[in-house]
């Protein structure tokens, strides 16, 4: 009989267990089959799970350190974390919440009239007129500003799905060993202890992953900001805020908040658009060189051709949210293979709560 694993343990193998037969063997195939086609069809719930995960594994990056270092318990360091990013949360809506409302308005009027001055650029030039229609059907006939509106309604049509993701990443937060032996328990005996090590390795580095990227994010958004307010260009606040965030997806984010930036450049005229385009490749450059090196030394390396490929098929598969994803989904796919396919993992397993 096998007796339930003790808290916070992965559910080994009994001392009973007989080597599969070719039956359930048989079996365990067309479950997982069956399972896989199962969460094909329900893709959205697994992509708020990966969310749920992300911010699981931020909530326990921060709390972790204060359990360690204070002597508060990791249930109560978890409750301080979640109040005091509240806290912050509210005081940067307080304090800045006004301006960026007001520049995010002037970005809705302007961008239309910028994205039209560039087509009209474009069709002075040579072959103009092909290039400008080839731009009308890239954008569906409506325009590249009317798909980014169509984004913006998308992301307000999902407000509950996020606050969805935050409550399930708390309660995952809390108690993550509850539902990692959970989901291990659905695995055969002899597979649970190599799943489990696993699971605390994908964990361990999704949240030097998050804490690297907080990084680089934030100071790409405030570099970004100031150097747009120094070259003159319009609602540099906003613009700022939108490249920090579009510094989340790799590789393809930082050329999409750029865009933004440029556009509202050209409402100043073609300078303040160019001195636009040279903060963004200063800022990127100092990224590229200095800050994510200094950040990142501890976090899975992934080539960057395996990135570009994991944006471009989870952009394929699962649409704009898997794009958003592609990060966090790229770490968790890199390291399941590793320590299960490579057998390169860092030892993971380590039952540190």
């Amino acid at each position: 009989m096998e007796h339930p694993p003790e808290r916070g343990r992965c559910p080994g193998m009994p001392q009973s267990a007989r080597p599969d037969s070719f039956g359930r063997r048989v079996a365990i195939v067309a479950a997982t089959v069956a399972g896989l086609l199962l969460l094909w069809r329900a893709v959205d719930v697994v992509l708020l799970g990966v969310g749920a995960a992300v911010i699981a594994a931020l909530l326990r990056a921060i709390s972790d350190p204060i359990a360690r270092h204070t002597p508060l318990s990791k249930g109560l360091a978890l409750i301080v974390t979640i109040l005091a990013i509240l806290a912050l949360g509210t005081a940067a809506i307080w304090i800045f919440g006004h301006e960026i409302a007001v520049q995010a308005r002037a970005l809705e009027g302007e961008l239309p009239q910028s994205w039209d001055r560039v087509k009209d650029w474009i069709a002075g030039l040579p072959f103009g007129d092909k290039l400008t229609s080839g731009l009308g059907r890239l954008s569906g006939g409506q325009g590249v500003i009317s798909r980014l509106t169509g984004f913006v309604m998308t992301f307000a049509d999902v407000a509950t799905n996020v606050v969805l993701v935050l409550v399930a990443g708390a309660y995952l937060a809390a108690n993550p060993k509850l539902y990692r032996n959970g989901l291990a328990r659905l695995l055969p005996a002899g597979a649970r202890p190599r799943a489990c090590a696993t699971a605390d390795d994908m964990g361990r580095q999704l949240q030097r992953w998050l804490l690297a990227q907080a990084v680089s994010m934030t100071a790409v958004g405030v570099l970004s900001a100031i150097g747009l307010w120094l070259a003159g260009v319009p609602s540099p606040l906003m613009l700022g805020l939108i490249a920090g965030l579009a510094e989340f997806i790799p590789l393809l984010g930082p050329p999409l908040g750029a865009v933004p930036a440029v556009l509202m450049g050209l409402t100043a005229g073609p300078q303040t658009a160019g001195w636009a385009i040279l903060v963004f490749v200063v800022v990127q450059q100092l990224e590229s060189n200095l800050i994510t090196p200094m950040v990142q030394r501890e976090v899975v390396e992934i080539p960057p051709l395996a990135t570009l490929f994991a944006v471009t098929l989870a952009g394929v598969l699962f649409g704009l949210l898997g794009v958003v994803l592609a990060g966090p989904l790229t770490v968790l796919v890199f390291v399941a293979v590793r320590d299960l396919y490579l057998a390169e993992g860092d030892g993971g397993g380590r039952d540190d709560g």
